[in-house]
């Protein structure tokens, strides 16, 4: 028995490292039903036309159909497959040039993250189950606090010689609450925007700490944020998944993937992407974090300010 778990592990642990090969060349002929022309192979080389173009059948019309969401030509689910199996290994493959077996990454994250809100929409509602506001206001008022101490200290300050009155204070404070507040209402209601910013600046803070591989050798910015923005995708499947099991302890379920599985599946993706050692790759995921913590912060104080500086202006 051991020896047979053995001998799957190994198999699985070759394709893994394997890359997507390509179905050789048929040698049948055949004659494009577009163009007339007589070629050997899929693809008509002097039009494009698929070899199995056909009269239409009901089977024709199902796999146009999915093929709006990527299953008709199968690359949306080898996409699924691969990155909940072979993550790192297939973003690597795609990265190095093998782009035609797989789903485009930026139109599988819309897919992935609008079947799950669909989903979890759908769920809560048969459960009857609205957004619960009260974590999120506790969360403004205690940053409106802070906003409000930031500014009564600028229009304390001596290089600011403007009379300005509590009232006036409050009043910037609510305005720039209310718009953090409006800000965060609308990204949540549109998360795949939400989730392409945060890789944009996730994608920086990797690029710094994995930008010289053993697997990929030098890695540009761009292609980081290819990576991250297939790395989004595992997320929300993996969200859905833990989703979907959740509903047997949770009522409604529960739509957020928790943090350690989340840790572990970003330390699987880069290990097996960048080719670095379990110590190696693990030390540089702290660094990532504590670099991504700080490049966030420091955007959000900055824009803060910039806020707060506007505010006070229009006064």
């Amino acid at each position: 028995m051991i020896n047979l778990i053995k001998e799957y592990w190994k198999r699985f642990r070759h394709w893994q490292r394997t890359p997507y090969e390509v179905p050789p060349l048929s040698d049948t002929q055949h004659v494009c039903l577009n163009c007339g022309e007589s070629f050997n192979g899929q693809f008509c080389p002097r039009c494009g036309q698929s070899a199995k173009a056909a009269r239409f059948t009901p089977k024709h019309v199902l796999a146009n159909a999915l093929d709006v969401w990527g299953a008709g030509n199968r690359s949306m689910p080898r996409n699924i497959l691969h990155l909940l199996f072979k993550p790192g290994y297939m973003i690597a493959d795609y990265l190095k040039g093998h782009r035609q077996p797989y789903f485009p990454p930026f139109k599988m994250l819309f897919i992935v993250v609008t079947t799950f809100i669909f989903i979890t929409y759908i769920v809560h509602y048969f459960y009857g189950i609205k957004d619960d506001t009260q974590t999120r206001e506790i969360q403004f008022e205690w940053v409106g606090s802070i906003i409000n101490a930031v500014a009564i200290n600028m229009v304390n300050d001596q290089s600011i010689d403007l009379p300005v009155s509590n009232n006036t204070v409050n009043t910037r404070r609510q305005k720039l609450v209310t718009g953090i507040h409006n800000t965060q209402q609308w990204l949540d209601s549109h998360r795949a925007v939400s989730i392409l910013i945060f890789q944009v600046l996730f994608a920086f803070s990797a690029w710094v700490c994995f930008r010289n591989s053993p697997r990929l050798g030098k890695l540009t910015l761009s292609e980081q944020f290819f990576a991250q923005v297939f790395i989004s995708s595992q997320i929300i499947i993996l969200s859905f998944i833990y989703f979907l099991f959740s509903l047997l302890w949770a009522r409604g379920g529960i739509d957020t993937l928790p943090t350690p599985i989340t840790m572990a599946a970003y330390l699987i993706d880069y290990k097996q992407l960048y080719g670095f050692s379990w110590w190696k790759t693990i030390w540089r995921n702290l660094k990532l974090v504590i670099f991504a913590t700080f490049f966030i912060l420091t955007l959000s104080i900055v824009a803060i300010f910039i806020a707060l500086m506007v505010i006070m202006a229009s006064f």
